[in-house]
């Protein structure tokens, strides 16, 4: 009779161990445009050496249903950035991206939110400021 009950125990054990580890991971787009590679540094605050092992290269260029996509141990995120023209003050797009946040922003930095925004100064002559939207989600949610 114990043999019965510590079989389907085992079990239980197991399959919520693995559910715990696969709901860890994300599944993330990951491509970046021109302009967020040239400034990478304005927008992270870790260089690509110190991410996740596989993820040393540059990702792909972000081309609408082309991105590639990554499994994660962290949330995704989605960078959006958009600048002011200096004559008519519109909005115009800037670049975006999409990737792990694994080690690219301080998890202080977003810590119990959907998005948030800030102003991005950058290393420009002028210094040009832009506004980035970042937004994290688990997977695609």
């Amino acid at each position: 009779m114990e043999m019965l009950i510590a079989v389907p125990l085992f079990v239980i054990l197991t399959v919520a161990l693995f559910v715990d580890f696969a709901s860890a991971q994300s599944r993330c787009f990951a491509c970046s445009d021109a302009n967020i590679e040239v400034h990478y540094g304005a927008f992270f605050d870790n260089p690509r050496e110190v991410r996740e092992e596989s993820f040393n290269e540059p990702p792909s260029k972000c081309i609408r249903g082309r991105a590639s996509i990554r499994i994660c141990h962290s949330p995704c995120f989605t960078l959006n950035v958009t600048s002011t023209h200096v004559g008519n003050r519109h909005i115009i797009p800037f670049g975006v991206a999409h990737g792990c946040s694994t080690k690219i922003l301080e998890e202080s930095k977003y810590q119990g939110q959907h998005c948030f925004t800030s102003d991005i100064i950058l290393r420009t002559l002028p210094p040009y400021v832009v506004q980035a939207r970042y937004c994290f989600c688990n997977g695609d949610q």
